[in-house]
């Protein structure tokens, strides 16, 4: 089921398995060509709005930035951080849950 719904969400994305040889790789899909860029916008829509009112997205955002990152190039990694959890959630069959992380 899980792996069925991550060749899904790929194809979506633009990306798909296609079976070349004997070995079987993630390639663009073909006739989807930047079908993904909607579905990137919709991450990176939902990452910079993460920045203003989510506040480990906000730590996080202001960390990278304090290491020298620019703008888009964070809002960017934020939004693959999210997309993972996205996965995460669609993988285990939960909701999303607002933990704080525990001190070390």
């Amino acid at each position: 089921m899980a792996l069925r719904l991550a060749r899904q969400v790929r194809r979506r994305g633009g990306h798909g398995t296609r079976v070349e040889g004997l070995r079987e790789r993630l390639l663009p899909a073909e006739g989807q060509e930047g079908q993904g860029r909607i579905l990137k916008r919709v991450f990176y829509q939902s990452a910079h709005c993460a920045v203003l009112c989510h506040e480990r997205s906000r730590t996080y955002y202001r960390r990278k930035r304090a290491e020298g990152k620019g703008h888009s190039r964070v809002v960017i990694a934020l939004a693959r951080r999210r997309v993972n959890v996205l996965w995460a959630m669609l993988r285990d069959g939960t909701y999303y849950e607002n933990r704080m992380p525990l001190a070390a």
